[in-house]
């Protein structure tokens, strides 16, 4: 799969990117402010869901193109690369035979991607005067707070998170993972202009630790399809 690079980014459903003064892609639900896109709202409870068979049609396109230049316009068209090898056993389904990449989606996408709406580097936009804008002074706070909590949680853990406002760079997966689930939750509290942003995120943690229980029933399957479904909704505000 092609990934966020693609026109159908999502090896999940069938949505679309669009693009709105920018050379970047965006998958936003609601579009009826971007011009010549439809449809002009996607329903999250709804999404056009891919199959296995319509997969496999484009993913064949993408193999019998005649050069390079063709192949690369369908790949990034369909999102998809080419056939799969592990496609010739008839028992697997593509793409519900295998689980969401929960470390790159949450921990190396969504959470970093929120950390620059924050501060201000997310996609070249304008944030200032926003209110979940954080100034640079008080992110140098948290970033110190944050640092200052390596002397008193557990190794077990794992590696203390740096300065995440002068060290992010060093930032792994786990960093960003104990940062947004335990650290975060006390070092933001009061920092966001408006409330509603604070608490927006402490949903997206609630949800976090919902999808990392060790055992998850069907009740919690629909709190975290009904979860995500709102909080995506919410953001999207």
């Amino acid at each position: 799969m092609k990934g966020q690079n693609g026109i159908s980014p999502c090896r999940i459903c069938d949505i679309k990117e669009v693009r709105f003064n920018s050379k970047t892609h965006y998958v936003p639900l609601r579009r009826d402010q971007i011009p010549n896109t439809q449809p002009p709202r996607c329903d999250a409870a709804n999404l056009p869901i891919c199959t296995h068979q319509n997969l496999m049609q484009q993913a064949r396109k993408v193999e019998i193109a005649p050069d390079n230049a063709k192949r690369e316009r369908l790949t990034k068209k369909y999102g998809i690369k080419g056939i799969p090898v592990l496609s010739s056993i008839s028992s697997i389904s593509f793409p519900f035979s295998f689980p969401f990449d929960f470390m790159h989606l949450i921990w190396q996408n969504l959470i970093p991607n929120l950390i620059d709406f924050w501060t201000g580097k997310f996609k070249g936009l304008n944030h200032e005067n926003e209110g979940y804008f954080i100034d640079e002074h008080i992110w140098d706070e948290i970033g110190a707070a944050t640092a200052a909590c390596g002397a008193t949680i557990p190794a077990a853990f794992g590696a203390p998170v740096p300065n995440i406002a002068t060290k992010r760079h060093l930032l792994n997966a786990e960093m960003h993972a104990n940062w947004t689930l335990y650290i975060a939750p006390i070092v933001l509290k009061g920092r966001f202009k408006r409330l509603q942003y604070y608490q927006h995120f402490l949903r997206l943690v609630e949800l976090l630790k919902i999808c990392l229980s060790f055992e998850i029933s069907e009740e919690m399957l629909i709190q975290i399809e009904e979860g995500f479904r709102l909080w995506v909704e919410e953001y999207e505000k």
